[in-house]
């Protein structure tokens, strides 16, 4: 599957049909005039200590999903290390872990835009500032891992719910507020996919392109998260999913260092933290090499391998797609 960006197909059928019968189709592309652009993860060396931070010295910042795993780091890093006045937007007064007796506990749906406009408005009046939202809300759990046929209204909602209606009511509630960032966290699966994991991975891709279209001067950033322990048993299918992949997780201490690291880099709005090589994790994962030929099977003449049906199929399907585009065939 490739997906296509293109304001019009004038100027670019050509390429556009020079990209579908490629051997090796790229996932993503857009179309720029004469110019073709790839999506791309190149490496990058975080900052140093030194170097200035987007976090204050006792500011003041506001994490939604704050009573949850993540939110505890956040809260922890911002106590011990800039001595900020931290608020935790939480939907309940029953919290997944521990939560810092100097964290502010506040009950408000992340996606009510006119009840996070309140606390907004209630931390700007007692502090004079608001200066930086993290967007940790949502879930994940053991229901959270599904086959696509074992999706139901609830569970898409369980999961688009607090990412995809949280980060637009985060937004208008902001309307007018000037902060020094606005960072939501994400995982993996936007860029590699999931197994089970379509709502999930759904939820967190939009939050992803949002972040993308926002203007620079909203603030908007986003850190894509390989993951990190979550203790040694496997007492669950997550948590089975979770020591399968344990040599790829985070540490807390890893991850509140990375977080760290990541906020001197002002400009970075997109980061994805993995131990691995992302571009052969994205060739594996999205683009599966075909599996061997099995003995004694016919070998497909070159410029055929890897397509379903051998030449006659393939012809079809070219002669379509011509004249879809309105391209003549290349000699």
């Amino acid at each position: 599957c490739t997906h296509f960006d293109c304001d019009s197909l004038d100027g670019t059928r050509a390429s556009v049909l020079d990209e579908l019968l490629a051997p090796a189709p790229r996932p993503l592309l857009a179309f720029r005039g004469r110019h073709v652009w790839a999506r791309s993860h190149p490496s990058v060396e975080l900052p140093s200590a030194d170097r200035p931070s987007l976090l204050r010295a006792q500011g003041v910042y506001l994490i939604t999903g704050g009573t949850g795993r993540f939110g505890s780091i956040v809260a922890k890093l911002l106590l011990e290390s800039w001595g900020a006045t931290v608020y935790a937007l939480s939907r309940g007064r029953s919290h997944a872990v521990p939560v810092d007796p100097r964290v502010q506990v506040v009950e408000a749906d992340v996606t009510d835009a006119a009840a996070l406009g309140r606390v907004v408005q209630d931390i700007v009046r007692r502090h004079g500032r608001l200066h930086g939202v993290f967007h940790a809300a949502g879930t994940i759990r053991d229901e959270t891992h599904c086959a696509l046929m074992e999706l139901t209204a609830e569970r898409c909602e369980e999961q688009l719910a607090p990412r995809v209606d949280g980060v637009r009511a985060l937004e208008r509630a902001l309307e007018g507020v000037e902060v020094d960032f606005r960072l939501t966290t994400s995982s993996m699966s936007p860029i590699l996919g999931g197994l089970g994991l379509a709502a999930y991975g759904a939820a967190n891709g939009y939050v992803d392109a949002f972040v993308q279209a926002a203007p620079l001067e909203k603030g908007w950033r986003a850190i894509h998260w390989e993951g990190w322990h979550r203790g040694t048993a496997r007492t669950s299918y997550s948590d089975g999913i979770a020591a399968n992949q344990r040599n790829r997780m985070l540490s807390d201490d890893e991850l509140t260092h990375v977080l760290d690291r990541a906020l001197r880099a002002r400009e970075l709005r997109r980061l994805v933290v993995t131990r691995d090589d992302l571009e052969e994790r994205v060739r594996q994962w999205v683009r599966p090499p075909e599996p061997p030929a099995a003995a004694g099977a016919e070998t497909a003449a070159p410029g055929e391998a890897g397509r379903p049906g051998g030449a006659d199929l393939t012809a079809t399907l070219t002669g379509i797609v011509q004249a879809l585009l309105g391209v003549e065939p290349r000699p």
